[in-house]
């Protein structure tokens, strides 16, 4: 038997949601600040409301215990053999790590709950989102003046071309969340119900991720048409409707551009613009010197890593991107190969392979192992999980873990609502 307050859950845990994705701009708007910690407090309260309906029944997830146990091993690991001094950074650089699995499990839990409310919230983000870009470009001083300039362009002198980045305040935010809308359309498209209205939303948000210019979203996008596609000739022809659209926009070639000249400065070791490439590389070579268990938590690519005595001895310091904490973070794998070395890498990356089959093969979930594309659903997102800690901090953000999760959790809602239509007729 429930009790009656527990019934506010799913609205706090979508307002919660709705806190992380659009933070920045609410940081934006309400604190005039660009840095806060209202994401990491929503992402403690649905933690929090998540592990008391697990108590509430009187039983803890196995998955929920194991996560802390992986965050106990992070600190003691880090104060034990890390180059960190300090514990509070300790903590917390460990907590930032886990906010993924924190939310995947959490969302997980409150879903299984109270199921029906995810994807209606995902579908609001969608709209709130494509209008924070329709604002952007139509009315940009205007935007300008409350959410605060934006510093991301496209290409160089002659190319330079503002990037939409939304209510998101940031390209490749907003770009994954319209790609991962999208991959949900692909693989559950009766989350829009109707078909006219689906596919226009579709491809409004395809110009706009084009617009943003975020070359991860477009790689995600593409995996998940090359899984779901089940024919060569398919595949050939999504993949000219797909290259011949980001042609037509102009923005493979500014893209071209721009990755030629991270290129050459990953080559010449002295990127201040691109740096997530040098922190992977760097990351990768502390993960060999300090083998197995790398340098501890706080000390390498990662929020609580400022003026860290690493960065020193690896040359990096004098960098501004490293002395003003830009973009050390963006590359998880790299972060977590440094701090947390090859132990780190296996616990992070197979938990992820672990938790998705997990939630979405769970045994209460069975009704949909029948479905043709569930595996191919899978195959998806294990991959795009895979790939994506290479050029974002999947693990560390609070941002991708509520993205990612309402994608799981909002196939599994459709692929029950299909079900039961399925035997209903």
């Amino acid at each position: 038997m429930k009790i009656r307050g527990l019934k506010l859950i799913p609205l706090i845990t979508s307002i919660m949601i709705i806190v992380i994705v659009f933070h920045k701009a609410i940081e934006g708007a309400i604190f005039s600040s660009s840095s806060t910690v209202i994401d990491e407090v929503a992402v403690l309260l649905i933690t929090s409301m998540a592990f008391f309906l697990q108590l509430n029944r009187g039983v803890l997830k196995s998955s929920f215990a194991f996560i802390i146990l992986v965050g106990i091993y992070l600190i003691i690991i880090s104060i034990s053999f890390g180059e960190n001094n300090s514990y509070f950074a300790i903590i917390g650089q460990s907590f930032l790590y886990l906010q993924f699995f924190l939310l995947l499990i959490s969302l997980s839990i409150i879903h299984e709950n109270y199921p029906g409310f995810v994807s209606n919230t995902f579908l609001i983000i969608l709209i709130v989102s494509l209008l924070g870009c329709i604002i952007q470009i139509a009315f940009p001083s205007l935007f300008a003046s409350i959410f605060g300039d934006t510093d991301y362009i496209l290409g160089g002198d002659s190319t330079s071309t503002l990037r939409v980045e939304g209510f998101q305040k940031n390209p490749n935010s907003i770009g994954i969340l319209l790609s991962m809308f999208m991959i949900l359309i692909m693989f559950r498209p009766k989350v829009i119900k109707n078909r006219i209205i689906r596919n226009f939303v579709f491809f409004f948000a395809l110009f706009m991720l084009l617009d943003s210019g975020s070359r991860s979203a477009m790689i995600f996008l593409v995996v998940a048409f090359i899984f779901m596609s089940s024919s060569i000739k398919r595949k050939i022809l999504i993949a000219s409707v797909g290259f011949a659209a980001i042609f037509a926009t102009g923005i493979m070639e500014v893209t071209y551009e721009k990755t030629q000249e991270n290129i050459a400065q990953i080559e010449t070791g002295t990127d201040n613009k691109y740096i997530r490439w040098l922190m992977t590389y760097h990351g990768t070579m502390l993960a060999i010197d300090n083998f197995p268990i790398g340098v501890g938590a706080g000390t390498f690519g990662s929020a609580f890593s400022h003026e860290s005595p690493v960065y020193d001895r690896l040359g990096l310091a004098s960098l501004a991107s490293v002395q003003e904490g830009r973009g050390i973070h963006d590359s998880n794998y790299g972060s977590i190969a440094g701090e947390f070395g090859v132990i780190g890498l296996v616990l992070f990356f197979g938990l992820n392979i672990l938790f998705i089959r997990q939630i979405i093969n769970r045994k209460n979930m069975s009704i949909y192992s029948d479905f043709k594309d569930n595996k191919k659903f899978i195959k998806t997102i294990i991959f795009i999980t895979l790939l994506a800690p290479f050029m974002r901090p999947l693990f560390s953000s609070s941002y991708y873990g509520v993205i990612v999760s309402l994608l799981i959790l909002s196939f599994i809602e459709k692929s029950f609502s299909s079900k039961v239509i399925t035997k209903q007729n």
